[in-house]
């Protein structure tokens, strides 16, 4: 059964268009807001003993998650359902899910479809998904993979991300719709915009297959690799796959095992089986240099540095390294992107910077652009190598900020005329 889609907030207390405020309930919002929960119970629970349907669905909020009162499932239930009885959508979803979980109360699917479904027609996304997922498995109704393909499409219109996900994979088998690559793709393609590891994951492979788009490895790669990042298993070792067979990346098996070794970890059998056959090709000291890059925390995306705080800065960094690379006619296999993973080295005021496609290890990776900081009063040195590109020589110039003026880098103490 997938992971039900109902995130438990902190507490988010929602104004309710249909409750009637009142001033002790305004007072017991502002106090859960605050983090004062204390208050907050005490004001609400006269209000919920009364009736008030936004303050027994808090309530019930406050025992599930255990703010201001000791964890109790059984009592959350109370709560949620007298909300529930009222109408309350988001106390109806939330009795739903505790009957499909058997959480303080006995693990119902039929009662838990039951409330999905009220929450549902009054047309909450979250409702909506899980519904179409009782359909699409048989749980609690019957199962029917037309009726889970009309929730579905309800939430993925509303832009629930993984209701689009579950939509497109319905499109891609040919579950209650006929089978429609293209489809699935737009499904896939808008949640996977919106962050969606399995979606990002699936992208990927219906470009690396050529289902409903063109044919594209290195597409696939980008697609594979945001989910792979994400720490979904399938993305890592479809992404260990392409750096195997040289896919839409240079041929790599050191990279190959990283993204393997993370997958299997997962449990992910093929990955396991891959992974045992693609080790033999590698020497014990790449091996060694793998693990070490495993355990490495010293490569970030470069967004992370302290040095990028400001977007602009990284972005001029990347003009920069772009504008001398086009015009000395040097080429890279990876693109010049916010992906890419930065290094630090040095003492502040005289620093180097290196950026490369993956945080791979140095004596592995020869993939790379180097900015060496703080040279003169206003330069830096820019040194990138490609060795993926045949017959290529390794770029080496430096280049001054102020009058945006680059050369082949003569070496000291040539900079200081030109640095000056």
């Amino acid at each position: 059964m997938k992971k039900l889609t109902l995130t438990i907030l902190t507490i988010l207390f929602c104004l309710n268009s249909n409750v009637g405020w009142t001033a002790d309930y305004q007072k017991g919002l502002t106090a859960a807001r605050s983090g004062d929960f204390a208050t907050a119970f005490r004001v609400w629970t006269p209000l919920a003993k009364q009736g008030h349907a936004a303050a027994q669905r808090n309530l019930g909020l406050m025992y599930y998650s255990g703010q201001g009162v000791p964890k109790d499932y059984k009592t959350a239930a109370k709560w949620y359902r007298l909300a529930a009885k009222q109408g309350h959508v988001i106390a109806q979803l939330s009795l739903g899910l505790m009957y499909h979980s058997g959480q303080g109360v006995p693990k119902d699917y039929k009662t838990a479809a039951k409330w999905y479904r009220l929450a549902a027609d009054q047309g909450n996304a979250n409702s909506q998904r899980n519904l179409g997922l009782m359909y699409r498995d048989g749980y609690g109704v019957p199962k029917d993979h037309k009726t889970a393909v009309k929730w579905y499409r309800l939430a993925a219109k509303q832009g629930h991300a993984t209701a689009q996900r579950d939509l497109g994979v319905m499109y891609r088998d040919g579950d209650g719709v006929p089978k429609d690559h293209k489809t699935a793709v737009k499904w896939y393609r808008l949640a996977a915009k919106q962050g969606h590891a399995a979606a990002q994951g699936d992208l990927g492979l219906m470009y690396e297959r050529g289902q409903g788009v063109p044919q594209d490895y290195k597409t696939a790669v980008k697609w594979l690799g945001l989910a792979a990042k994400q720490g979904n298993a399938g993305a890592q070792f479809n992404l260990g796959v392409m750096y195997d067979n040289g896919r839409g990346v240079p041929q790599d098996y050191k990279t190959a095992v990283v993204w393997l070794k993370l997958a299997a970890k997962q449990g992910h059998v093929s990955a396991q089986k891959r992974l045992s056959i693609l080790q033999k090709k590698l020497k014990s000291n790449q091996k060694t240099a793998i693990k070490k890059q495993l355990k490495s925390k010293s490569y970030l995306p470069c967004e992370q540095h302290k040095m990028f705080k400001d977007p602009k800065v990284w972005a001029g960094m990347l003009k920069v390294a772009t504008t001398i690379a086009k015009n000395k006619n040097f080429r890279f296999s990876f693109p010049l992107s916010t992906t890419l993973h930065c290094n630090f080295k040095g003492k502040p005021g005289r620093q180097t910077l290196s950026f490369t496609p993956e945080p791979r290890h140095p004596k592995i990776n020869r993939q790379y652009v180097d900015v060496s900081l703080g040279i003169g009063k206003s330069c830096a040195i820019f040194m990138a190598a490609d060795t993926s590109i045949k017959n290529q020589a390794a770029l080496n110039v430096i280049y001054n900020f102020k009058t945006k003026k680059y050369k082949n880098n003569p070496g000291y103490p040539g900079w200081n005329k030109f640095c000056s």
